[in-house]
């Protein structure tokens, strides 16, 4: 069947998106703001023009035809590009911009550089909405499809971060350091914490990304050492409680041990090794490159970044180790 483009409507090409994206005609009339009714003679018209029922019914939803996955990608593309050339010719005023930013970091940026931007953004920016995904192996693939807008992620530090797609630009942000972490009466560490106490020890590991080896080991290994790992888990967000309550030590961000002992009962101590500098970048997709808003939304990023790492410049450093 010959399909007749130019008496194809946009609006059924975006509503295609979101039922594709939702799976379920409910979800989707929400998410477009129109009746299950209205959503439904979408679905029909979409059905006829590209002669093809698109969707089956499945548990739960809604299943995507061949035809439906072929179009997925292709058409999030092509609306992404659309939106991106009309916001281009629009002035952008982000005290009045109504915009979801959907970003992808891992938790240590959600407990270090996330209030920061909440608080901007409410003074500067207040119906900008954050989605804020976890960083995952598919990211910079959402990125260059438009399902996300940011990654705020390492990278240039092999099993830390990761190298970017053909056509996804990146930012220097800054970099950061290294702090090992443990609970304030801990009975085996005092003031230092030499290697030999820190090879002795139970150690915590975040691993984001489920691998069983960290910097450290890498580090540790080069000199044909190694140590203890006695617990593995995915989050930043939980290990300094853990760290808190038990004579566990975590090496982890010296962002997130700074924010870490100001909310729960911690040191923050010098490693007894030398671990690299892990530099943070911001990456987007070229396909936004000179889209305004999305400028703007960049240069509050690393202006936010600047002005927190600027702000901790002052702080005392983590006890020095032997």
């Amino acid at each position: 069947m010959e399909l007749d483009t130019s008496r194809l409507d946009l609006n059924l090409l975006a509503a295609l998106d979101v039922l594709l994206r939702e799976r379920n005609v409910t979800r989707a009339a929400k998410k477009l703001g129109i009746t299950q009714s209205a959503m439904s003679h979408k679905l029909k018209r979409l059905r006829e023009e590209l002669g093809d029922p698109l969707f089956v019914t499945a548990p739960g939803g809604l299943a995507p035809t061949a035809r439906a996955e072929s179009l997925e990608e292709p058409l999030r593309r092509a609306l992404q590009d659309v939106a991106a050339a009309v916001r281009a010719s629009a002035p952008f005023d982000p005290s009045t911009a109504e915009r979801e930013v959907r970003v992808a970091c891992v938790d240590a940026i959600e407990l270090t550089l996330l209030p920061e931007i909440l608080a901007r953004l409410a003074r500067e920016a207040p119906k900008i909405r954050l989605s804020i995904r976890r960083r995952g192996p598919r990211s910079m693939e959402e990125l260059a499809s438009g399902e996300l807008d940011l990654i705020v992620a390492p990278g240039g530090v092999p099993g830390v971060g990761y190298d970017e797609l053909p056509g996804v630009q990146r930012r220097l942000l800054g970099a950061d350091g290294f702090a090992c972490v443990v609970r304030a009466d801990h009975p085996l560490v005092r003031k230092r914490l030499t290697l030999s106490r820190f090879l002795e020890l139970d150690h915590l590991l975040v691993t984001p990304g489920g691998t069983s080896l960290g910097v450290v080991d890498q580090v540790l290994a080069k000199d044909g050492l190694s140590r203890r790992v006695a617990v593995t888990i995915p989050s930043f967000v939980s290990a300094p409680l853990l760290v808190a309550r038990t004579d566990l030590v975590l090496t982890c961000p010296t962002s997130v041990a700074e924010v870490a002992s100001r909310v729960v009962p911690l040191r923050v101590l010098t490693p007894p090794i030398a671990l690299p500098t892990i530099p943070l970048f911001l990456f987007w997709h070229v396909r936004v490159q000179h889209d305004p808003a999305h400028r703007w939304i960049r240069e509050f990023v690393l202006s936010t970044f600047v002005a927190t790492a600027a702000g901790k410049a002052g702080r005392p450093a983590p006890t020095a180790g032997k």
